[in-house]
């Protein structure tokens, strides 16, 4: 089945794309599932064998020990899963993270629904502070739901626009 691209999307990225027949077959196709273990609850070790035992197959990512793919969706319905021991997260979104330079305090702008936050709360064991903010109030319920069933601890979350922010 050939993906259909709107005309105004072809003419925007027509624009700035270089390789516009790698970028058009890419869209269409599909990137495997990605989580990462929460260190928080978690030892990867157990997950790779837990998944094992589950005849679940797994690869770990080169640039994060604890970021995996599959392309099995039994994935989301482990008890791992459920019990917040991995959380399902795009790879690319598990960057950021790991390219800041993690102290005491982390202000995460726009945290909802909790991905980064979590993340960064992993990556500094708990500790610190991290301030999430979201400035939509209907988003802050996912990431509240996220951080209580990761174990976070360290995070103040805050419902205010950042731009006003003293």
């Amino acid at each position: 089945m050939e993906l259909k691209i709107p005309r105004k999307f072809r003419e925007r990225y027509d624009k700035i794309v270089d390789n516009k027949k790698a970028f058009y077959k890419s869209l269409g196709e599909r990137i495997p599932l990605a989580f990462r273990v929460n260190t928080i609850k978690a030892d990867r070790r157990d997950i790779i064998k837990r998944f094992g035992e589950y005849g679940i197959e797994i690869k770990q990512a080169s640039f994060y020990a604890d970021a995996f793919t599959t392309e099995d969706l039994r994935v989301g319905k482990t008890i791992e899963h459920f019990a917040g021991h991995i959380y399902m997260q795009e790879i690319v979104s598990m960057l950021p993270p790991l390219l800041m330079d993690l102290k005491g305090l982390v202000l995460d702008a726009a945290a909802a629904p909790g991905s980064k936050t979590t993340q960064i709360s992993a990556l500094l064991n708990n500790q610190g502070t991290v301030i999430a903010n979201d400035i939509s109030y209907a988003r802050i319920k996912a990431l509240v739901f996220n951080m209580e069933k990761l174990g976070v601890a360290n995070v103040i979350v805050l419902n205010k626009d950042v731009r006003y922010m003293t």
